[in-house]
């Protein structure tokens, strides 16, 4: 069995990944605090069901998972993909699309920040942000779902994502302080 490359994580800070699963309300509550007036827009537009609510909750279990490859869950990238291809059908724009990637993003770090007795590991910090950009991508290419069929590309540009590398992997609590010279 494959262990990801962040499931140290874990044992560098009992229970913390657990407090965030278990803080999913709260991230929910400040995405849409965060989102202003754009909130009673998505209210107004949806059946109900929001969408986001998806993709938060994949973001979330692509925290969890044991398995280092793919670097992101498929859950996480056809959640993403579906809430684009929603907010097109209810004729939400894009840049409220990306508005509330920038927001969900702010608002799972400002929970982490609030669960955590210390500074967030700084790869958990990164691995967040790795997840999040990447689905606001897959996000835009549901969005944009039509054209990359009428292409013949839809399968294609979700499997990019897919096999998309977290250019963070490496990233360490402590980087390198470049030597000064005298």
């Amino acid at each position: 069995m494959l262990t990801s490359p962040h499931a140290h994580l874990a044992s560098r800070t009992p229970g913390l990944m657990d407090r965030l699963l278990q803080r999913r309300d709260d991230v929910l509550d400040g995405w849409r605090r965060g989102l202003g007036p754009d909130a009673a827009l998505l209210r107004r537009s949806g059946d109900g069901s929001d969408p986001m609510l998806h993709v938060v909750d994949a973001l979330l279990a692509d925290l969890e998972r044991s398995t280092g490859d793919p670097m992101i869950a498929p859950e996480t990238v056809f959640a993403a993909a579906v809430h684009g291809s929603t907010r097109r059908l209810q004729a939400i724009g894009m840049d409220v699309v990306l508005h509330e990637f920038d927001v969900l993003r702010h608002a799972m770090n400002a929970v982490l920040r609030a669960i955590s007795p210390t500074p967030a590991p700084p790869e958990l910090v990164a691995r967040l942000d790795f997840v999040v950009t990447t689905a606001s991508l897959a996000s835009l290419r549901g969005y944009h779902r039509d054209e990359f069929d009428a292409l013949g590309q839809w399968p294609s540009t979700l499997n990019d994502l897919l096999r998309a590398e977290d250019p963070w992997k490496d990233v360490r609590d402590t980087p390198a302080r470049p030597q000064l010279s005298p």
